[in-house]
């Protein structure tokens, strides 16, 4: 899990055959946050079949979310993303 004052992101790393997600969920002022997810981020490389455990490890800074991926060797580690205001997108 990972917390900023806007967003709380929550690694399911085992979702879809260890393909892994991270489900957003909207903060007010770091102090409640939604019910309800409102974002989910699954793992950017979709083609690939399984074990890649995106959410694993989550690391946050002001708005930004790092990602890591174990199983993913080929690609660029941790998956960093930004929240602009309209919701969370990749850097």
């Amino acid at each position: 899990m990972a917390l900023t004052s806007t967003f709380l992101a929550v690694g399911a790393p085992e979702t879809n055959g260890n393909e892994g997600a991270v489900y957003i969920y909207a903060c007010t002022g770091g102090q409640s946050c939604d019910s309800n997810y409102t974002n989910i981020l699954m793992q950017p490389w979709g083609m690939f079949n399984g074990g890649y455990q995106f959410g694993y490890v989550l690391k946050t800074r002001d708005n930004v979310l790092a990602v890591s991926a174990p199983g993913v060797i080929y690609a660029s580690n941790p998956f960093v993303y930004n929240n602009g205001g309209s919701g969370i997108s990749p850097s």
